[in-house]
């Protein structure tokens, strides 16, 4: 019996840690895109924060909406800018965003747009990702298909349930997520 609890607890955690594809996240890493990089520590200065999409099953991106809300009312967007013509229709929180010429995507993730913040506090601010408004998918941030627009695919979301990122924070980790499986069999 404990062997098959001990493979039951290898096999949940091993599939709490792998993430879906079209996984929308936000990091503070253009590069590395781990739960590490979806904190960080608050400077007082600009924090770039990066919306990427993680194991694309597209070979290109024509667009995105998501939506991202936080809990700091402190907290400004400085500007928001993306790669390839990207073009928001929405603003610095409603992405409603398209590419002139289709983003070439690849594992592990393509990094979308660039968020640029200003964060005055040392309190906690947490991230997360929501549908866009309004949303073409009900319930879901999408992407479009690089080579056909018409192609909207649903987005999962970093699967962490309390926050997407954070600053001055900590987002759960596979530590965490193990250690919560283990409760389970207490």
């Amino acid at each position: 019996m404990r062997i098959f609890i001990a493979l039951l607890v290898v096999v949940m955690a091993t599939s709490a840690m792998a993430q879906d594809e079209n996984t929308l996240g936000l990091f503070f890493s253009d590069t590395e895109f781990t739960p590490e990089t979806a904190n960080i520590e608050n400077t007082f200065a600009p924090i770039d924060m990066y919306l990427v999409l993680l194991n694309p099953t597209v070979a290109s991106i024509g667009g995105y909406e998501v939506g991202i809300v936080h809990d700091a009312p402190s907290l400004f967007f400085l500007t928001v800018a993306g790669p390839n013509g990207w073009t928001n229709f929405g603003d610095s929180q409603n992405h409603l965003a398209g590419y002139q010429t289709p983003l070439p995507a690849g594992p592990p993730g393509v990094v979308l747009c660039t968020l640029t913040l200003l964060y005055p506090g040392a309190d906690t601010v947490c991230f997360n990702l929501v549908p866009a408004t309004p949303a073409s998918i009900p319930d879901y941030p999408a992407i479009a298909d690089g080579s056909n627009p018409d192609n909207l695919l649903p987005c999962n979301i970093f699967n962490y349930p309390d926050c997407t990122a954070t600053i001055n924070g900590a987002v759960a980790n596979e530590g965490a997520s193990y250690s919560e499986i283990k409760g389970l069999f207490r």
